[in-house]
């Protein structure tokens, strides 16, 4: 099954985390809520890993492109 990794670029841009370290957390499904989730999950520091089973949405996030729009995302 194909996965998508998320690590945030820049450590500046991070809010701290609410845990003593971060977490590794999989996220089941890159619709709205899941890949919303999973941005704002790896935004503030954990490790997460994005899967679907819809291989032409993890293309085009491999290539930086959303399948969703979301404001500030």
């Amino acid at each position: 099954m194909p996965n998508l990794t998320f690590k945030t670029l820049s450590p500046k841009s991070q809010i701290p985390l609410t845990t003593p370290h971060p977490l590794n957390i999989a996220v089941a499904g890159t619709g709205y809520v899941g890949l919303v989730s999973g941005v704002c999950m790896a935004h503030r520091g954990h490790n997460v890993t994005c899967v679907d089973i819809d291989e032409e949405k993890i293309a085009l996030m491999r290539q930086g492109i959303s399948p969703i729009y979301e404001q500030d995302l």
